[in-house]
């Protein structure tokens, strides 16, 4: 599992990579106020997407993987839906156009705010198009996509700032247009591996998806809210420039998060298809070891934030090593409580635990947002943040222990033996086999389940 594992954090290296890359550029070009405004910005479209999806592209990607001729008709209702979507947020636009500017878009204008919305039915589109690639077993094709697209994004976004000197808003009609293109291209690459141009609605199939999508889907709404509220609250009391600090601090420190993926989507059907003893002891094992590894990352980016902060983003971007410290506890315990939830949804197919557990980490989160915003500024937030993130964890551990009988050590404390263990795998995999082209690693998607989570 460790060598499907590295393999797959191959094709998540270099998209973290051109990620990192167009995050820079893009905070050297605009500074504090404008990046506040462009995260205020991008964070709307994906909750707004996320919300709005109603979990289609879970509902596709299961539905198409067990019978592949449904592939039609489910790509026919991700277009007419997404269509659907588009229509209702631009009318949401225009009618409570006065609420989003002096609440959620506080201080952003209107056509910023509609630059906010016109990419969401292209952000549902590419979620639903992704699920049914998925069901469809096209793993090496999405991480190659990835990879690929990744970088035509970074090369958009550094063409737009730094070759024509478009600003925030030229940067953003960019990128709106180059996901209009990314759409485009995902309706021909379904029709390709479907084998048929032709299109078609299946009223029964459609029902069948929006009642197993939604289903999972509300757990969904919460994690989406309690995650990404925080951008929204702070611009409302503290303004754009703030917001920018904040949102470099929660980038910087959710990027430790590449190291969960990779292991999530190899252990997915581990997980899900094992004996419940059998999925005990992968899950336990698992969290110990990424609280070692998201533990080492995460002091190693106290040590260094600092000068990283100043000398990749600049000077300005200062303010967000300590909210970006404050963060870290929390992000370290919820990237271990991924497991925690798969357990429950694929193990024991139980996902109201998780959803319930949601709900009350969004009830608990908003209050502590509000009020520590308010009195302590971005600080307040990342505290806020990190603590609603522990709650989720230990919430979901509570559960998990019921069950299992493990103790929280059982679980977050790693063991000498598998620490060695691992570093011994690690030194003879990436030293001795080699990962290079000419290797048996060379394939990134050997082995992964890229795109089956249920978060």
């Amino acid at each position: 599992m460790l060598k499907k594992t590295l393999s797959t954090l191959t094709a998540n290296v270099a998209v973290f990579l051109f990620g990192l890359l167009q995050s820079v550029l893009i905070a050297r070009a605009l500074g504090p106020p404008s990046l506040g405004k462009y995260y205020l910005i991008v964070t709307a479209t994906a909750v707004i997407s996320g919300i709005a999806n109603l979990g289609f592209n879970v509902s596709s990607s299961t539905l198409v993987a067990k019978d592949k001729s449904r592939s039609a008709a489910l790509f026919t209702h991700s277009v007419l839906f997404s269509a659907i979507v588009g229509g209702i947020v631009l009318a949401a636009f225009h009618l409570g156009r006065g609420v989003l500017s002096q609440v959620l878009f506080k201080g952003v204008k209107d056509d910023l705010i509609l630059l906010a919305l016109l990419p969401v039915p292209l952000m549902v589109h590419a979620s639903n198009w992704g699920a049914l690639l998925v069901g469809l077993g096209e793993i090496s094709f999405l991480n190659r996509y990835s990879v690929v697209t990744s970088f035509l994004s970074l090369a958009a976004s550094a063409a737009a700032l730094f070759a024509f000197g478009m600003g925030l808003k030229g940067l953003l009609y960019v990128l709106l247009a180059y996901n209009a293109l990314l759409a485009v291209y995902g309706i021909s690459v379904i029709s390709k591996l479907r084998g048929s141009n032709r299109f078609r609605v299946d009223p029964a199939l459609l029902k069948e998806s929006a009642n197993l999508g939604f289903v999972a889907h509300l757990g969904n709404i919460a994690h989406v809210l309690f995650h990404r509220m925080d951008y929204f609250i702070v611009n409302y009391f503290l303004g754009d420039k703030p917001l920018g600090y904040y949102g470099l601090a929660t980038s910087i420190a959710e990027k430790i998060w590449m190291m969960v993926s990779p292991v999530y989507n190899v252990s997915f059907s581990r997980i899900t298809g094992g004996s419940l003893a059998e999925s005990t002891a992968l899950v336990s094992k698992l969290a110990r070891g990424l609280t070692f590894v998201l533990l080492v990352l995460s002091i190693a980016l106290i040590l260094s934030g600092r000068l990283v902060i100043r000398w990749v983003f600049g000077d300005p971007y200062l303010p967000a090593y300590l909210p970006m410290i404050i963060l870290l506890p929390g992000v370290l315990f919820y990237g271990i409580h991924f497991f925690l939830g798969l357990f429950f949804i694929g193990q024991l197919q139980r996902p109201r635990v998780t959803t319930f557990i949601s709900w009350i980490g969004l009830a608990i989160s908003l209050p502590l947002y509000f009020g520590l915003i308010y009195g302590l500024g971005i600080h307040g937030a990342a505290i806020a943040s990190s603590v609603t993130y522990s709650f989720i964890f230990l919430a979901t551990f509570v559960q998990y222990s019921k069950v299992t009988g493990q103790r929280l050590r059982d679980v977050v404390v790693p063991r000498k033996r598998e620490i060695r263990g691992l570093a011994r795998e690690l030194y003879d995999m990436v030293l001795l086999r080699g990962t290079g082209p000419g290797s048996r690693m060379a394939d990134p998607a050997s082995g992964s389940t890229e795109g089956e989570r249920s978060k």
